[in-house]
């Protein structure tokens, strides 16, 4: 295609003539220099030939130059009407093709495709904004509702996560995306409030196996917590099988701080013992802390038993002495009335009561060295040749 007003060729689409600058005119086949500038020369060596004509001949010659000028002057008209013609279907296009644009971008489609883009680009701010644009015509999408969660996560904004999470859950109990989100949320909060709530809402597979991952249970006391008069033993475990950490002072048990438990029971003495015990992943991820507190304050041991419980015997008497086998307890006693202790007689078993008038006093020490009450018997033992008066 040539230029209309210069004449030179123009590559094909071209708008503007890059030699003159002057707009293209689109109409196939029209040439400058056949339909202007040449009609134009013809004339001019008409007017040469015929200038020494009479004034008629010149008259007439004049006049029909006139007239070829004034067909001149039309085709300019006739080319701007052209132009104006092709510039509007040109800027109607253009309105066209921005309106289409700006209709095609605000799809749900193109903007959570921009949203996947941004995301992987690591522009987690951009692609949040994409995702709620597309959410405003689906705003019960579980998985655009996810998306944004994981966007906020990534962001450190937790409050704004767990929202669009919690969101997507109830529009699809069984997303697994905001379910996953959820579970790394509060696991990395230790909100097992949170990771408790989603353990007993799991639907699928996928979130029973994510919430196993990231749940970690209480630890489990062989003993109950409260108050006893003796010695316990508190054996700990983990339902899941982690490694234990435990404290005796009631602080935060961590691997830093506290103490691994190798598997044998806890010896709880006389006092208050507060265990604080937690599990811990060999990732790192620890358990909520379980705390149980014991009180042991020992029992003063009671009487010993004794039988028979004193009295006057003619003929040789074994005396018995009892105390609850299970009591780890020892019995010592003396027969002439004073109080015994641990370096008194120790009773191993049935004994003969001595000859004579006798204060039998015996006391219990327990395994902790606590005394019982000390008890006393009057046993008078008087063989047959005293009871008959002989020796007298």
């Amino acid at each position: 295609m040539k230029c209309k007003y210069c004449g030179n060729e123009m590559p094909e689409g071209a708008i503007y003539c890059e030699h003159c600058g002057k707009p293209v005119q689109m109409v196939p086949d029209y040439n400058v220099f056949d339909d202007e500038v040449l009609p134009s020369l013809v004339s001019d060596e008409g007017k040469k030939k015929k200038n020494n004509e009479n004034a008629a001949s010149s008259a007439a010659e004049n006049e029909g130059a006139s007239q070829k000028a004034d067909g001149k002057a039309s085709a300019p008209a006739k080319n701007v009407k052209k132009r104006t013609m092709v510039l509007s279907c040109i800027a109607i296009a253009a309105l066209a093709l921005i309106v289409f644009g700006t209709f095609y971008v605000n799809t749900p489609g193109y903007q959570t495709r921009a949203g996947d883009k941004a995301y992987a680009a690591a522009d987690y701010a951009g692609a949040a904004d994409h995702y709620i644009n597309a959410l405003s015509a689906h705003d019960t999408d579980a998985d655009l509702l996810a998306a944004v969660g994981d966007c906020y996560t990534k962001l450190g904004n937790k409050d704004e996560a767990e929202k669009y999470y919690q969101n997507a859950l109830s529009n699809d109990k069984s997303n697994e995306r905001a379910f996953a989100g959820l579970c790394s949320l509060y696991a990395a909060e230790e909100n097992y409030d949170g990771l408790t709530s989603l353990r007993d809402s799991a639907v699928t597979e996928a979130q029973q196996k994510a919430i196993s991952s990231a749940y970690i249970s209480d630890i489990i006391f062989s003993e109950e917590e409260g108050e006893y008069d003796d010695d316990q033993e508190v054996s700990l475990s983990s339902p899941e099988g982690y490694p234990i950490y435990y404290t005796l002072d009631g602080t935060e048990p961590t691997p830093e701080n506290g103490t691994l438990y190798d598997g044998q029971p806890l010896a709880i003495r006389e006092g208050e013992t507060v265990i604080s015990a937690r599990a811990v992943t060999e990732a790192g991820s620890k358990g909520p802390v379980t705390k149980k507190t014991y009180k042991v304050t020992y029992q003063t041991p009671d009487y010993a038993m004794v039988t028979p419980d004193g009295g006057t015997f003619y003929a040789p008497t074994q005396v018995m002495i009892r105390y609850p086998s299970d009591a780890k307890a020892a019995i010592y006693y003396t027969w002439d009335g004073t109080n015994p202790t641990a370096s008194s007689s120790l009773y191993t078993g049935p004994m003969e009561i001595p000859e004579g008038n006798n204060i039998l006093s015996v006391i219990v020490i327990d395994r902790h060295g606590l005394s019982s009450p000390v008890y006393r018997g009057n046993f008078v033992f008087l063989p047959d040749g005293l009871a008959n008066g002989e020796g007298e």
